[in-house]
């Protein structure tokens, strides 16, 4: 491995948006490469990049799901092959009015 490429944990999380947290736990399970030099903990570059290289084989592309419970139910896929019946298809539904939320206008005097 080419230790010659190293940041400082701090610095190389900041130079990435990552936390430094984020980083020190990637270091105690293992993920990435750290080495001490002097009283500071350096992140081996290239073992970040052997990391993400792996992040993204596993993920293949894949995308996260939605938090929105309607946009999740309706990403599912249909279990028609399966046996199941199809699912019918999501259609927005119009928001609910409320009364009283429309503040009435000023007159002018």
């Amino acid at each position: 491995m080419d230790y010659a490429r190293t940041e400082p944990i701090r610095d190389f999380a900041r130079r990435r948006g990552l936390s430094p947290q984020t980083v020190y736990d990637w270091d105690k399970s293992g993920q990435i490469t750290t080495v001490l030099i002097g009283q500071r903990r350096h992140v081996v570059i290239l073992s970040y990049e052997r990391l993400v290289a792996r992040l993204v084989t596993e993920q293949a592309g894949a995308k996260l799901a939605s938090p929105n419970p309607r946009a999740r139910q309706c990403r599912e896929p249909s279990l028609a092959h399966e046996g199941y019946p199809v699912q019918p298809r999501c259609t927005p539904t119009p928001p609910t009015q409320q009364r009283g939320t429309r503040r009435k206008a000023r007159r002018k005097r």
